[in-house]
């Protein structure tokens, strides 16, 4: 996998914040990467669909604990 990623580090950061800020910003996961690895290197797909999946992971989480808090420490 190492071997893949292209020698230019500069790259994936610009894709790594590139996907987050548009995931935040239209709140579609899937639209905002979709959009993003259309600009970028076809190696570099699985690190924006593994970002997408940890975003969602993340999501789901955030839900179940505040699904889970009590009312009286909701904030």
């Amino acid at each position: 996998m190492v071997g893949r990623l292209p020698a230019n580090d500069t790259t994936l950061i610009v894709m790594l914040v590139g996907i987050s800020s548009g995931i935040s910003l239209l709140g579609n996961i899937w639209l905002a990467g979709i959009f993003m690895m259309l600009f970028f290197p076809m190696n570099l797909w699985l690190v924006a669909i593994l970002l997408m999946l940890i975003w969602l992971a993340r999501q789901q989480i955030s839900n179940r604990f505040e699904k889970n808090m009590p009312a009286n420490e909701s904030r």
